[in-house]
């Protein structure tokens, strides 16, 4: 969806990242591969949408994707690292 509609994902922005930020910490109701998923979700999105649009998200993103970076599976681990990496390096949507 984040590919095929930008602008509607612009728009609910502030709720979609707030739900998959609340599925990256270590908790019995978030198991590894939800955690991945919403990783990678909360990685896709500084490269298909506006710098505008996600920009008011950066640190707060960078800073919670900062705490996943001690989570006890190296998988979960390495998708923090790249979730946050997208978002340091975010200049939004080029084309």
């Amino acid at each position: 969806m984040v590919m095929e509609s930008p602008e509607i994902m612009s728009e609910n922005l502030e709720a979609i990242i707030s739900v998959l930020l609340a599925q990256i910490p270590p908790l019995p109701a978030n198991p590894p591969p939800v955690r991945i998923a919403s990783l990678r979700c909360l990685a896709i999105l500084p490269a298909q949408l506006s710098f505008s649009a996600v920009e008011p998200f950066k640190k707060m993103v960078i800073r919670k994707v900062g705490e996943v970076l001690d989570d006890p599976k190296r998988n979960v681990r390495k998708e923090a690292v790249d979730c946050r990496h997208a978002w340091y390096s975010s200049s939004g949507k080029t084309s």
